[in-house]
């Protein structure tokens, strides 16, 4: 159970370093009209994060990860603040075009998300990271 869970931590922080890069590759594949279109993202947000907000997720995220695959408790308790973050933030931020490959990973990340989730709290993993120092590798 303990590979299974690294291997989804591992897979899902890729697909998200991936996911990430995409803006920069779309420039290079779409045509203009496309481009147009996904320009629109985040029109008529609630709550507008800024350019920096993407960045500060991804390093949170990656920092998360290590400590999921280690089975720091701190890393559990930050992947779930994380999850409910973004749960919450998602109606508040505007309009959400998306091409097919980036909603593909959009739902993949649903899925692991909660995958993480329900192997982390109601497995037996979950004592993994109930130990007051996981030094474990």
């Amino acid at each position: 159970m303990k590979q299974l869970f690294r291997g989804l931590v591992v897979a899902t922080t890729l697909a998200y370093v991936l996911w990430f890069c995409l803006p920069f590759i779309s420039v290079h594949i779409f045509d203009s009209e496309t481009l147009d279109a996904l320009s629109w993202v985040g029109y008529g947000a609630i709550v507008n994060l800024g350019d920096l907000a993407p960045y500060i997720f991804l390093i949170a995220y990656g920092i998360i990860a290590i400590g999921l695959i280690y089975f720091h408790r701190w890393a559990r308790t930050g992947f779930a603040i994380l999850a409910v973050v973004t749960f919450i933030l998602a109606p508040l931020s505007g309009l959400n075009v998306q091409t097919a490959i980036d909603s593909t990973l959009s739902y993949f990340f649903t899925l692991a998300d909660g995958a993480i989730l329900a192997i982390a709290f109601l497995t037996s993993i979950s004592d993994e990271f109930n130990q007051p120092y996981n030094e474990q590798g």
